[in-house]
């Protein structure tokens, strides 16, 4: 799938943008797209964007997707590991989200959907 994507781009048929955070190497399964659909991300993702997933464990620094289990809602977050973690807005709007890892109750409420290892724009 790399290959395929690295020859689109090539031809100038789209845009890659390799994501920030621990390193997207050809040896990075990804495993899914998801489509941007609002600005809401702006300038960091825009409409139309589609963020490359990985469902590998993300590490510090990641851009992941969490899920809020009680909620239902989804998240996109910069990790920052320690004790706590911080989960970071990846455009400077929102809120802070602190998960305490050795706090069973705070870490089952979290999905870890995906870790973002590539951007695909038009």
């Amino acid at each position: 799938l790399y290959e395929r994507i690295a020859k689109l781009n090539s031809e100038g048929n789209l845009d890659v943008e390799v994501s920030e955070g621990a390193g997207y190497t050809k040896r990075d399964q990804l495993d899914m797209g998801i489509r941007i659909t609002s600005n809401h991300l702006n300038p960091v993702y825009v409409r139309n964007d589609i963020l490359g997933i990985s469902k590998k464990p993300p590490r510090d620094g990641d851009t992941c997707i969490l899920i809020h289990k009680p909620t239902g809602r989804a998240f996109i977050r910069k990790m920052q590991q320690g004790n706590p973690c911080h989960l970071l807005p990846i455009n400077g709007y929102g809120d802070i989200i602190t998960v305490d890892p050795n706090n069973h109750t705070d870490m089952v409420q979290w999905l870890k959907f995906g870790v973002v290892i590539a951007v695909l724009r038009r």
